[in-house]
């Protein structure tokens, strides 16, 4: 019955794990390096000055609104 419980514990501690380097390697990252890697994921700077138009679309949704559910 014990070694049961510690195989379950092992097997819940294990995502934590390997979760724990890229969580660590995150904390390490400057404002403006993190700006840098999502510029860079969306294309570049040169692909962002090459935009004409941007179109949003969406819904917010709040139970203190007239509207409940109110799209932009």
């Amino acid at each position: 019955m014990m070694r049961r419980i510690r195989l379950w514990l092992l097997a819940a501690c294990l995502p934590l794990l390997v979760c724990l380097p890229v969580a660590r390697a995150a904390e390490e990252l400057s404002a403006e390096q993190i700006v840098a890697k999502n510029a860079q994921a969306r294309g570049g700077a040169d692909a962002w000055r090459k935009v004409q138009s941007m179109v949003w679309v969406g819904h917010v949704d709040s139970q203190n609104a007239a509207a409940p559910n109110l799209p932009f």
